[in-house]
Parts: structure tokens; C-alpha cells; sequence
């Protein structure tokens, strides 16, 4: 089931969000229903982290979970976790404004996550909680809202916290434990009646995907999912707490070849492979410094701080020598467990499929697919004839005819159309007109005639050259389908979704298999949109030259280019006068992708066109050049005020202009723009500098200029 946030689909962002709070609820040893009650409230105050206050729209409330302003704001921004950590503990253990104790000792007189939430929040309210008890909640929408959110808050603590809902103890697949059927323990069978216990124990094991292990006193035997339920042992944030870790390495999954579709040639048909960079964290490398007993085998250890790699991990071994101060440890994510039935016919090569697929960071086609839809409906572009026709992806001025002026950057269906379809991989080239792209893709074997259907569905529908799409039930495509596109921009609109759709008589359709859309997208950050990759931040840009690497990335441009946001991200920092007396500086955050949880600045000569602590989706503009001054700046930021990493690291020049030279910072975010589109760096003249820390791990490699 595809989590959702008001009903819109989770970002990775807000999961993070949503298991920081369950670490430290379950630290607290928190009951089941104050877990969900505060999931239910940090929904409901802030999206899960979205909608954030301390700002001219919310001056006294803010951060996750609307807290006081003058009990938080002292230990950071709304949405940091300092403050999310704060205002977590207060709200679970009670005290600065969250009340009657906390939502733990007040859980034994709720069943309902919804009205706990409301108590903690709203105890001493005068009057009440109105007619429905729900107070403000019911207030902003409704009952059915309210109910909405409940079951929000319930299916993410299933997931992602584990325990028991209304008494029954819950499935990995979210049944209830009277739909298990539990798997018989038997030592020995006609094979091999001599097996002994022990051989039986990891047979048990090893065939559900059970785990077995001892803490030195005592030899466990557990699914996964048990495993995680328990407090954990400790809670480490790679940043706030450096001075602990003597080493930290993640391992990532980017390197697993994924099958991409059937292809004939010569009649005989060959499958088609690609390499496919998934980008899951599959280990952690631990070292901490703790008390002895402070970790053990079978524990689970809570990250921060470390993008994508941030949640719950099982330490799957500790080593600790006796002339040592830290402990070492190997940390996996838990496997889920297996039932009988599920062990007999598990096979390793499992597709996604169904809703899973289409979920947003699924890392498949059609995932990416619906992510380039929304992201382009969401940029209100304008139609321009033959625009997106030059580079699929990226809008362009076009040709004289409909629409076209010389300088308004759009789509017309087809340069829509394609752009979509790149996202998830299924366009590559230079695009054609309508006809053309249809062509081209039944030639390689990717579409047939007739419409699709269901649950993941791509229908291509083919007019008098002019071409829209239906994703998964919905129409999407330019003003000129004949529909009701939702976005009207000037000149109407060069791709949005179509609340009324148009007569399909006149239409011809073609449709994308099922198993080509439920395949592993094939790369990462190789498209211009969607799941899995980046925009390029200066593709509406005009004149634009590389300028010297340092501490980012230094470009000029022409007067007013638009400079836009590479991915979904959180705006930490819009500071008109941060990089004073040089100009302006914009600090966000990704909230997906394959850099999640890394930080991005843009500075010195443009105007903002964002605000601190919004949202903005990628590819949307943010900032405009403004000339007469030195340029921009950009690159990866310390996600903190308006300092860039390469100066948290220390890799800045040690003596005169601290951008004398190229940065180990510096020369990995031209690494990330030129995988983008975006033109390189030139050398500095001061040569490539190797003061302070090295690059953190999970950035991309250093560029030779």
C-alpha cells in the first residue's frame, strides 16, 4: 500500500520525518497509540514537515508538531531536527505546552490516536473539543478529514513502527495476526531424520528470512519486523554528533543490472538489460564510540543526518576490543520475514508491480512517469509550437506558429509528450512530431495498438499530430487535445493534467506494456525530470559560461535568466543579503532522489524568488540572475544558515580569497551539473585544493578540470 499524506503520496522527506518521531517515541517506550497519536498530529500541523511555521504567516507556532516558538526556537529552524527532537519528547513526556502529562501517560484512557492527540494538544481548551471532539482538527476539514489522517497515521506506524493495532498483532502485509498461518517447527524430516536442533534453528531461519543470534546470555530466533519494533539502543545524527563517530560508511545498491523490455531482431526475441543505479542503502559501517555494553548484536541503532540512509537499522554484528573506546558495528536493514506459504514459493527475482510501483521513489517507469507529469502541471507552462523538440525534457523557445514569440519557453503536445516519457526512460532522442513518436516506439517494440488497463497504465492517443497521454486512469497533455487541461498560462498550456477529457473517437491508442512500466527505472539522475533524477538549474538560462570551480560553481549570464531548483526540496535559507556585499543567498535541502537529504546553495548576483522554509518541486524557478555583479555561485551546502559544506569542511584556501581554489566540494557539485546538462567549470587558477575533511560519503565523485 502507497503511503499517503492528506491523501497525496508520501515524499522521502516526510518519511523521515515521520520515523524520527517513532524513534524517539519508541526510545520513550512509548505505547502503540501515543506512537500513532503523534504521527496523526505532525500530519495535521505540518504535512508531516512541509508546512512549517515561525514565519509572517504562523509567528508563534511551528515546526512539526506547531510547537511554541518561544520554548524551540533557540535550537533551530521549525523543521530542524533539534527542534523536531524537542518538540517530540515534550509532546510524548508533556511540558512546554504540550499537556496532562504527555501523550504517554495519557494514552491508558485513549483507543483513538486522533483524540489523544488532540488532548495533548488542547487539554485545558475551554469548551471543550466541540461536537465531535476533535476540536481544530474538525475545524480544518472536516470529519472526514479527520477520519482520513487517523488511518494515515495508523498505516505508516504499521509499516514503519511495528505493534499492535486494536489488539492484533500485525503482518509485514499489514493483516492481522488471525490471517498468518504460522509456519510449524519441526527437527528432521524422511531426508534427514538425524538432523539435530541447531541445524534445525538456522534451517527455520534461513528459509522464512528469519535471523539468529546471540547477545553472549542468551541465543534469539526472530522475524525482522519483531526485531525492529524494539527501542533503540541509541540514536546517532552524523552531524550533531561528530565528536562520536570515528567512522561512518553506508554501502549503496547502484550497480544491479534490471531487465528493460523484449526487443526482437532477426525474428528471434532478446531481452534487453540496462544497468540501473537503485541507490538503497544495504549496509552502514559503524564506529562509536560508547559505553561497552551500550550496543549489542540483534539491537537497533537509529541514523540521522545521512540522507536516504536515515531510519532504523539492525546491527547485525558488534565488535568491541578490550584497547578500544568505540564499538564497531555492521548495520543491515531488516529482511522481511517470510510466511510458510510465502518461503515455499518465494523467488529471488520478485518484480514490483501493482501500486507499489507507481509510488512515488518506487524507482520504476511508471513512478517516474507520474513524478514528470505533476512536476511539469505543477510549472504552469505555456504551449509553444515546437517547443521541447530540440532536447526532450527541456522546454525551448520553439518555432514561429502557435504560441511562439521568441523568448517564452514551452512544450506543444509532442515536446510534452516526450518529456514525460524521458523521465521514465523511454525517450532518449531528439523528439519528432506526433506521428513520429509514435512510430519510432512501435518500431522498438515498446507500444501496441489499443488502450490499456489496469492498475499501472500508459495510453499514447494519436490525433491529427497531436498527441496526449492517459496515466493510470488520468488524461494529461496541451490545451490543444480538445479536453479541459486544469493549468491556463498565456497561449494556453503546455502540459498539465485534463479534468475533462476529450472526445477519443477522433483518436488513435497505443499502450505500454505492464511489465514496462513496473521495471526498475534504467539509470539514475540521467533524466531531466522524475523519480530518480534532477533537473538542470540553469536550462531556461540564456548565454550562459562556465566560469572557475572553488567552493561551488561560478557561472555568468544574461540579464533575468531564470535559475531553478534542481529537485523537490525544502528552502531552509532565502537570505537577500546572505553572501553580502556580493548578493543574495537560496540554501534547500533534496527531499528525494538519489542525493536526498543533501544540500544545495545558490549566491552572490540574483533576486529570490522563493521564500524560507517554503517547498518548491524541481525544475521550478527560484531565484533570477541579475547582472552587473560577479556571478552565481552554486553547490552543495552545509543545510545550515548561509555557510556551503565546502566551508564546514574545511577545504576552503587557507590563506587570501577563500575561493582561490578548486574545492574537493567544489569539484564534485560540477560532477552533479554536468550529469545534468549543465556546461562545466573551468580549472582555477590556484589549482585543485586538498585542505581540511574529505568528501562525506554519498556525494559524487571529484571532476578533473
Amino acid at each position: 500500500m502507497a503511503m499517503t499524506v492528506k491523501g497525496s503520496p508520501m515524499t522521502a522527506g516526510q518519511k523521515a520525518t515521520g520515523e524520527l518521531l517513532l524513534g524517539i517515541g519508541k526510545q520513550l517506550n512509548a505505547p502503540l497509540v501515543a506512537l500513532q497519536a503523534v504521527i496523526f498530529a505532525a500530519i495535521f500541523e505540518s504535512d508531516l514537515g512541509v508546512r512549517l511555521g515561525w514565519d509572517a504567516s504562523n509567528p508563534t507556532y511551528g515546526g512539526v508538531l506547531a510547537g511554541n516558538k518561544s520554548s524551540f526556537s533557540s535550537l533551530g529552524g521549525p523543521g530542524s531536527v533539534a527542534v523536531t527532537t524537542a518538540e517530540a519528547t515534550s509532546f510524548f513526556n508533556g511540558g512546554q505546552g504540550y499537556q496532562d502529562g504527555g501523550a504517554i501517560a495519557a494514552a491508558g484512557s485513549f483507543t483513538d490516536p486522533g483524540l489523544l492527540a488532540v488532548h495533548v494538544e488542547a487539554a485545558t481548551v475551554k469548551g471543550g473539543y466541540g461536537p465531535t471532539g476533535f476540536g481544530q482538527y474538525a475545524e480544518q476539514g472536516g470529519l472526514s478529514l479527520v477520519n482520513q489522517v487517523r488511518a494515515e497515521a495508523i498505516a505508516f506506524v504499521q509499516k514503519y513502527g511495528g505493534g499492535d493495532v486494536n489488539g492484533e498483532t500485525l503482518s509485514t502485509s499489514g493483516s492481522s495476526s488471525t490471517n498468518i498461518t504460522q509456519a510449524p517447527f519441526t527437527v528432521g524430516d524422511p531426508t534427514n531424520p538425524s538432523e539435530d536442533f541447531w541445524t534445525a534453528i538456522n534451517r527455520l531461519a534461513q528459509d522464512r528470512y528469519w535471523y539468529v543470534f546471540s547477545d553472549g546470555e542468551t541465543l534469539y530466533l526472530a522475524d525482522g519486523t519483531t526485531i525492529m519494533q524494539q527501542a533503540p539502543a541509541i540514536s546517532i545524527d552524523r552531524w550533531n554528533d561528530a565528536e562520536r563517530i570515528v567512522h561512518l560508511d553506508i554501502t549503496w545498491d547502484n550497480t544491479a543490472f534490471q531487465f528493460v523490455s523484449d526487443h526482437k531482431k532477426r525474428k528471434v526475441v532478446q531481452r534487453k538489460s540496462s544497468l540501473a543505479k537503485i541507490s538503497s542503502p544495504v549496509e552502514a559501517q559503524l564506529n562509536v564510540i560508547c559505553a561497552p555494553d551500550d550496543v549489542r548484536g540483534g539491537d537497533v541503532v537509529f541514523l540521522t543526518g545521512c540522507g536516504p540512509g536515515d531510519g532504523s537499522w539492525l546491527v547485525g554484528t558488534c565488535r568491541r576490543s578490550v584497547f578500544q573506546i568505540y564499538s564497531e558495528l555492521t548495520l543491515v536493514p531488516a529482511t522481511q520475514p517470510l510466511t510458510e506459504g510465502e518461503a515455499a514459493g518465494a523467488q529471488s527475482n520478485s518484480a514490483v508491480t501493482g501500486t507499489a510501483a507507481s509510488a512515488p521513489n518506487a524507482g520504476t517507469v511508471i513512478s517516474a512517469i507520474i513524478s514528470a507529469a505533476a512536476t511539469i502541471n505543477n510549472k504552469f507552462v505555456s504551449f509553444v509550437y515546437w517547443g521541447g523538440h530540440s532536447t526532450a525534457g527541456i522546454a525551448d523557445v520553439g518555432k514561429p506558429g502557435k504560441g511562439y514569440n521568441g523568448s517564452t519557453r514551452g512544450y506543444d503536445s509532442a515536446g510534452a509528450v516526450a518529456a514525460v516519457l524521458a523521465a521514465g526512460g523511454l525517450w532518449q532522442s531528439q523528439v519528432p512530431d506526433a506521428k513520429g513518436i509514435v512510430s519510432s516506439l512501435q518500431q522498438q517494440g515498446l507500444v501496441t495498438p489499443g488502450q490499456g488497463s489496469g492498475t499501472n497504465e500508459l495510453t499514447l492517443f494519436l490525433g491529427n499530430n497531436i498527441i496526449f497521454l492517459r496515466i493510470n486512469g488520468d488524461y494529461w497533455g496541451t490545451y490543444d487535445t480538445g479536453g479541459k487541461p486544469d493549468k491556463k498560462p498565456p497561449g494556453g498550456t503546455g502540459g498539465a493534467w485534463i479534468s475533462s477529457p476529450p472526445n477519443l473517437s477522433s483518436f488513435k491508442a497505443y499502450h505500454f506494456a505492464a511489465s514496462t512500466l513496473e521495471g526498475f527505472l534504467a539509470g539514475s539522475g540521467s533524466s531531466p525530470t522524475g523519480t530518480g533524477g534532477y533537473q538542470n538549474p540553469l536550462a531556461q538560462a540564456n548565454g550562459v559560461v562556465g566560469e572557475r570551480v572553488d567552493m561551488g560553481v561560478d557561472y555568468s549570464m544574461d540579464n533575468g535568466s531564470p535559475i531553478l531548483a534542481i529537485g523537490n526540496a525544502r528552502v531552509y535559507t532565502a537570505d537577500p543579503n546572505g553572501w553580502a556585499p556580493y548578493g543574495a543567498f537560496i540554501g534547500y535541502t533534496l527531499l528525494d532522489g538519489q542525493y536526498a537529504g543533501k544540500s544545495i546553495y545558490v549566491a552572490e548576483s540574483i533576486t529570490l524568488d522563493v521564500q524560507q522554509n517554503s517547498t518548491v518541486t524541481a525544475g521550478q524557478q527560484i531565484a533570477t540572475f541579475v547582472s552587473g555583479g560577479d556571478g552565481i555561485e552554486t553547490g552543495w551546502a552545509s543545510g545550515s544558515g548561509t555557510q556551503a559544506l565546502a566551508a564546514q569542511l574545511g577545504q576552503q584556501m587557507l590563506f587570501g580569497d577563500p575561493g582561490g581554489w578548486a574545492s574537493q566540494a567544489g569539484r564534485s557539485f560540477n560532477t552533479f551539473l554536468t550529469a545534468l546538462g549543465c556546461k562545466s567549470g573551468t580549472a582555477n587558477s590556484g589549482g585543485d585544493g586538498h585542505a581540511g575533511a574529505a568528501m562525506p560519503p554519498g556525494y559524487p565523485e571529484l571532476a578533473n578540470l
